[in-house]
């Protein structure tokens, strides 16, 4: 467990744009109450691990994390040779990267849209709500044809009313395929995703020659508090 909120800590500073980890509250994020109980115990010597470990990744006696050296990049004070620096998904940026676009003397522009934000819990932030830049809608998309736009639509309207992002009319520009279909499973877990593919292999086992996991299977087995469904099988296996 000591492990577990060390990683997560360190996790939480790189995305922040905070220079120093004694500026953070890592209580802030943890709501579990039996883990509160745990953090504020142990809340010094899990600060001390996590500064220790940061110091042994930039020292390169450890491996280092794709979040740790965004975080020496911003540390760094980097200024961006361009004149115009565009910022794609600013609905899930992270306040790491926002301090490095901010700080520069370069014409900033954010794309992104609030409904499509979807890494919260990875400490993204939405940009859009941190600008007060000039908005422009992109509304129609090529991607789809009017009976998806219409639905879009109608959802965005239901989400306004609850007080969720700005109401938008969505037209739909896409031009009809040639009639070949493509099935997708959405799911709220990477559990439900892995069930639905199990179940999938199990009625196609005879057709089917390979399986393929975008991002690789181990992006897909890992449980929200770091455990793996591979310590299920380890443990069933004895």
């Amino acid at each position: 467990m000591l492990a577990n909120h060390i990683l997560k800590f360190i996790t939480y500073f790189c995305n922040k744009a905070e220079s120093k980890v004694q500026e953070l509250d890592y209580l802030a994020i943890v709501s579990d109450a039996k883990a509160r109980e745990f953090v504020t115990k142990h809340y010094a010597l899990i600060e001390r691990n996590c500064r220790e470990l940061l110091a042994r990744m930039k020292r390169a006696e450890v491996p280092i994390s794709h979040e740790f050296y965004l975080k020496l990049f911003q540390l760094s004070k980097p200024r961006l040779a361009a004149d115009i620096i565009l910022f794609d998904e600013g609905q899930d940026a992270s306040e790491v990267m926002l301090d490095i676009f901010f700080k520069q003397p370069a014409t900033k522009v954010i794309v992104g849209d609030t409904h499509q934000q979807i890494y919260g819990w990875r400490h993204a932030v939405n940009s859009l709500e941190k600008t007060d830049f000039q908005e422009q809608q992109l509304s129609t998309s090529f991607r789809f044809q009017a009976p998806i736009a219409q639905l879009a639509t109608q959802v965005l309207a239901w989400k306004t009313k609850l007080g969720v992002g700005p109401q938008l009319t969505v037209t739909g520009a896409g031009k009809v395929t040639d009639g070949n279909t493509t099935r997708a499973i959405i799911g709220r877990t990477n559990l439900q995703l892995l069930l639905k593919a199990i179940e999938y292999v199990r009625q196609h086992r005879q057709q089917l020659r390979r399986v393929y996991f975008e991002g690789h299977i181990q992006s897909y087995t890992y449980a929200d508090e770091g455990a793996s469904l591979y310590d299920v099988l380890a443990l069933y296996n004895g």
